[in-house]
């Protein structure tokens, strides 16, 4: 099985070194980059060791950063907006973060946390939005991305390490360890959202049974895995922006639609008699869901520690302080109240004016867009991904650890400030001929007075 993980790693290797000249593929490897990450552990016990583990994410983030420089010289004009309302919010919201170890009641797991999400911060708040820099880019990674996450994995699937453990789908790394159980579940679900909100006109109809394929294999790691906010999360998404990422211009457009719309339902309740098994039915029992996993008791926690330390109410008890209040867990699952909690009302504001943000570039880019065949799947796709994955962050991990949350952020709020600044543009320019068709007006009358005053 390591001679099949090294096969891997060198089409993983082939895939980067093609990137390296088209950042939207490399966008496309980095979103992918947890499940890459566990498959290649799986197969070669080399990188599964903890002091040779690192050197897959150094590896990746160096050749992400390498396609940035390379493009800082083929595309300096593509960096336009790379500075935005949503970066600066993230970035102020980060080095709060930071701060806020030297004032918590936990300095030892604030320190962990923030020293253990640093290196993903900069590959993914720094580096990966600059992958991205047009609406076009972004089209180009909906198909890749498809196959791509379904043929990681599928490896992962076929790796010898993974097995259930309990009531989930683990990839067991070693004896002692398993990884990326969520993360492998949460790519999965993406694969399934992607290709429902994916539009396969033209050509692509004929892919779209594979890729129909694809989503029913992604749905299915998210029931394997037991990822069910993740679950929940993307067939919320699906109700919500299908119909939003096609534009309804006759009866025979409705039927179509509707026919498109009965087939992703089709899959989620075959997808749900397929993969919910003996082994994990209880976890997806209602009354398992219906308990969230004790996320409600968890979040009661949190605001009433806020609000009996009122002296803490601005800045809040510090980065990993949730840890004091003895739940077990090392953070509350849930940003907007870890923030609350840990960095006080300065560091909430911030997340609130960010989501602020983040719905007024994606109300403005639908607006924009809501009449174009081609982009308004893709402006559908990105404020989808973006709810789907501020859905999960109300029920799983913490804001000193920047993971593959904050980054769709980012592309939608590069891409948002893109938009309103080409509108700005665009109505300067048409105000300036409107003043030049009237200068010439102007001048045309005056020859015609003179004319008449002549004759």
């Amino acid at each position: 099985m390591t001679l099949l993980g090294l096969l891997f790693i060198a089409a993983i290797g082939f895939a980067f070194s093609i990137a390296l000249l088209r950042p939207w593929f490399c966008f496309v490897l980095v979103c992918c980059f947890m499940v890459i990450e566990g498959t290649i552990q799986s197969y070669v016990p080399f990188f599964a060791n903890d002091a040779n583990r690192p050197l897959i994410n150094y590896t990746v983030a160096l050749l992400a950063g390498f396609t940035v420089v390379i493009r800082i010289f083929r595309e300096p004009g593509s960096f336009r907006n790379a500075i935005n309302p949503v970066l600066i919010i993230i970035v102020c919201i980060a080095i709060f973060s930071y701060f806020g170890v030297y004032w918590s009641s936990d300095e030892s797991n604030g320190m962990t946390l923030t020293r253990n999400g640093l290196p993903y911060s900069i590959l993914y708040i720094i580096v990966t939005p600059l992958l991205i820099s047009t609406l076009p880019e972004l089209s180009k990674v909906r198909i890749p991305f498809i196959f791509i996450a379904t043929g990681a994995l599928g490896m992962l699937l076929m790796s010898p390490n993974v097995r259930f453990e309990g009531e989930r789908l683990v990839n067991a790394i070693t004896s002692s360890e398993s990884t990326g159980v969520l993360s492998n579940g949460e790519l999965g679900v993406m694969v399934f959202v992607f290709v429902a909100l994916t539009t396969f006109d033209g050509a692509k109809k004929a892919i779209f049974p594979v890729a129909a394929a694809a989503g029913f294999l992604g749905l299915g790691m998210g029931f394997y895995t037991g990822a069910r906010g993740q679950v929940i999360a993307g067939i919320v998404v699906i109700l919500l922006c299908y119909p939003l990422a096609r534009r309804v211009k006759s009866f025979g457009g409705f039927i179509t639609l509707s026919f498109g719309f009965l087939i992703f339902l089709t899959i989620v309740i075959v997808a749900v008699q397929f993969f919910i098994t003996g082994k994990n039915v209880d976890r997806w029992s209602l009354e398992t869901l219906a308990s969230a996993g004790g996320r409600g008791d968890i979040v009661s926690e949190c605001i009433a520690s806020f609000l009996k330390n009122p002296s803490t109410w601005l800045f809040g008890q510090g980065s990993g302080s949730f840890m004091s209040l003895g739940t077990g867990h090392a953070y509350p699952h849930n940003h907007g109240i870890e923030l609350l909690m840990e960095l006080g009302l300065i560091g909430f504001s911030l997340y609130v004016l960010m989501v602020g943000y983040l719905f007024w570039y994606g109300l403005t880019l639908f607006q924009t867009y809501r009449d174009d065949s081609e982009m308004r799947p893709v402006v559908a796709l990105l404020i989808g991904i973006c709810l789907f994955v501020f859905i999960i962050s109300l029920k799983q991990g913490s804001v000193h650890n920047a993971g593959n949350v904050f980054y769709w952020y980012l592309i939608l709020g590069r891409l948002g400030a893109r938009n309103l600044e080409d509108g700005r543009l665009a109505y300067l320019h048409d105000d300036a001929d409107v003043d030049d068709d009237d200068d010439e007006q102007e001048e045309l009358d005056h020859e015609l007075e003179d004319d008449l005053q002549h004759a």
